[in-house]
């Protein structure tokens, strides 16, 4: 799930287990508001982030920063994080490594 603030209060968060926050700059007031909230609804969160990882990097339980301030190249490797991301949640599932859990969108 990809956090926004404006959408979500902790409650909604009760089905999740995991919510990804990005941020180029790491300093995205909706974003980290949200991060913040994720955490009081006891979700842990990835967060990517750019240049130094910014707020995000102390806000996040797992931060990956990418070490640039071109914000092309950091989204570009945010893509690249996210497919990869999604690649080891596919295997993990096809394993039986964790267990699927129904899609609650409410």
């Amino acid at each position: 799930m990809i956090m926004d603030s404006t959408r979500f209060s902790p409650d909604k968060f009760r089905h999740w287990v995991v919510g990804i926050a990005i941020s180029t700059s790491g300093n995205s007031p909706n974003i980290i508001e949200a991060v913040k909230a994720a955490r009081k609804g006891y979700l842990k969160t990835i967060g990517l982030s750019g240049k130094d990882g910014g707020l995000l990097a102390k806000e996040a339980d797992l931060v990956i920063t990418v070490a640039s301030t071109t914000t092309a190249r950091i989204q570009e490797c945010h893509i690249a994080v996210g497919h990869l991301l999604c690649e080891l949640t596919e295997e993990a599932l096809a394993r039986g490594k964790i267990e699927k859990r129904g899609s609650d969108l409410a």
